[in-house]
């Protein structure tokens, strides 16, 4: 009888930094003043793909990293008459907190098997909105 490993994660991947870089990229297509159903689309997958790729704590640094420099820069158009620092704080703030569902993503795909494991990361982006 064959045992399987629970957790199918990380896969090591070599392009998995060029799909966080997509990502992010994308994510500024998705925020604020430049709204994009695709853009939001693509990128959720791109990111999902490079944070299973990582092991959970750089991943999820570089995932927040990702989505506070995204979220910054799409929001800075639309936030004119404040200041500079309250800017970055929001940016901050929306970013850290788009980025619950990615880490519950992260943590219990490998709990489950089959079909289920697509279902992980809807589910905890409909409970996170």
């Amino acid at each position: 009888m064959a045992t399987e490993s629970m957790n199918r994660y990380p896969l090591r991947e070599r392009w998995s930094y060029l799909w966080l870089v997509i990502a992010a990229v994308l994510f500024v297509f998705t925020y604020g003043m430049y709204r994009n159903p695709l853009a939001a689309l693509l990128a959720q997958v791109f990111l999902i793909r490079f944070l299973r790729s990582q092991k959970i704590g750089v991943g999820y640094l570089l995932t927040c990293l990702a989505l506070v420099v995204a979220n910054i820069i799409s929001w800075w158009t639309l936030m004119p008459t404040n200041p500079t620092l309250v800017r970055i704080i929001m940016g901050s703030i929306f970013g850290l907190l788009y980025s619950i569902p990615f880490l519950l993503d992260r943590v219990l795909v490998g709990r489950f098997r089959g079909f289920a494991t697509t279902l992980v990361f809807p589910l905890a982006r409909a409970a996170f909105e």
